[in-house]
């Protein structure tokens, strides 16, 4: 994982270059840059989509909104085929597809590389920054590899 939740990067010190951005890292990027097949993205939970859009500085973009401990978070999955994206409102389970990554520095990922950024914002109040300015803001957000709980191997 190049960018992982928390870190700090700016065009300098970036591990990924080039880089646009500058700020404490709200999620973790899940590399795909080796591969030209379609990659489909997953919800992580049950949940409702909240947006399903085009924005600036990820292409497409899917927020649902789910319980995790039992309070309500929203989900970003960013830098999705905006043309490909799951219907705002609707209702989703878990490991449902609800988009597929865009191509590599594509207009469809806002010319980024092919990755997925998912990050997990405690609460309701949508903020799509990919970004803080402070680490104190990063107390907003949760890391998502604390959830991640890898499947058994046979």
């Amino acid at each position: 994982m190049k960018k992982p939740f928390g870190l700090y990067v700016d065009p300098d010190n970036s591990p990924v270059q080039p880089e646009r951005f500058s700020g404490y890292h709200t999620g973790a990027d899940a590399e795909f840059t080796d591969t030209k097949v379609d990659v489909p993205v997953k919800s992580i939970a049950e949940g409702q989509v909240r947006s399903a859009r085009r924005s600036n500085g990820y292409g497409g973009v899917v927020v649902i909104e789910h319980v995790i401990n039992d309070q309500p978070h929203l989900v970003i999955y960013g830098h999705l085929d905006p043309t490909r994206l799951i219907k705002e409102n609707s209702s989703v389970t878990a490991g449902e597809t609800i988009g597929y990554l865009g191509r590599d520095k594509s207009a469809e990922t806002d010319g980024e590389r092919k990755h997925l950024h998912l990050a997990i914002l405690s609460g309701t109040k949508l903020d799509l920054r990919g970004y803080v300015s402070n680490p104190e803001e990063l107390i907003n957000w949760l890391n998502p590899l604390d959830l991640y709980t890898p499947l058994p191997t046979p």
